[in-house]
């Protein structure tokens, strides 16, 4: 994508990582400086503009680079309550660390919402040598598992283990709610997610949604569907209907992603 001198509210609000409305309110209350076009409600920022945002609230530019340079992996995100998960710990005490700057990050103009980049997380866990947790794997080529079937889940990390752990290396997080699995992939940067659709579709929307918001380009979308729910396919990258055999879902990762893969590791 080429470097653009002039962004509009809903590019900004991308950029950003907030709503559309979160993006107008700055403009509107003068937080974010720019002009409308005569005539017409269209709101525009200067690139410079737009900059000097990002700098006087601390805002990290990487967000920026991102969104002009889509084939980099994305600036990770966090909110106080996927601190807390990831620490262990109670939103007040997130919200703690952060007003003392010891978790840098910064807030949301115009709010009291606390955001923190992955990677100051990162920094504060060492420099306090506290145990990472998921954070551990974000180098690793995860599976995220979202089930609640315990027996399928189980079987399902056996399988991995015995048919893809030999060629490629893969490590299963498992999520049993669709909370659970939304912060899993907000820190783990995985390469498949699985979504068993008997958790029914409320579950399997919010997911298709926190995908789209973390990295949707870098990993592989695979519903395992039986005959739970009417979720259009064109969602997923995959629909699974052999739920009842993890061994043959596996075998379909294999078929459709990680063989073509390999074989181009091998031939390089």
């Amino acid at each position: 994508m080429a470097i653009k001198e002039v962004f509009t509210t809903g590019e900004v609000a991308k950029i950003c990582k907030v709503s559309p409305n979160f993006a107008t309110s700055w403009f509107d209350s003068g937080i974010l400086k720019g002009y409308k076009v005569p005539t017409t409600k269209f709101r525009k920022i200067p690139r410079t503009n737009l900059i000097d945002f990002f700098t006087q609230y601390n805002m990290p530019l990487s967000l920026l680079q991102d969104y002009e340079n889509p084939q980099n992996k994305a600036t990770v995100i966090l909110t106080t309550g996927e601190v807390g998960r990831i620490c262990n710990s109670n939103i007040s005490m997130i919200a703690r660390w952060f007003d003392k700057k010891i978790l840098e990050g910064y807030t949301l103009p115009g709010s009291d919402d606390r955001r923190i980049p992955r990677d100051n997380l990162i920094k504060f866990l060492i420099e306090n040598k506290m145990p990472l947790g998921v954070l551990e794997d974000i180098d690793k080529e995860n599976v995220i598992l979202v089930s609640d079937d315990n027996k399928f889940t189980n079987l399902f990390e056996t399988q991995l283990k015995r048919q893809i752990n030999e060629a490629l290396s893969k490590k299963l997080i498992k999520a049993s709610d669709k909370a659970e699995a939304i912060w899993k992939l907000a820190v783990a940067t995985p390469s498949f997610i699985l979504v068993d659709l008997k958790m029914g579709e409320d579950t399997a929307r919010e997911i298709l949604k926190a995908s789209a918001r973390f990295n949707r380009k870098f990993h592989k979308l695979i519903a395992l569907k039986g005959n739970q729910t009417e979720l259009g396919d064109q969602s997923w990258d995959l629909v699974s209907n052999k739920t009842d055999r993890p061994q043959d879902v596996i075998r379909e990762l294999l078929d459709n992603f990680l063989c073509p893969r390999l074989m181009t590791l091998v031939s390089a």
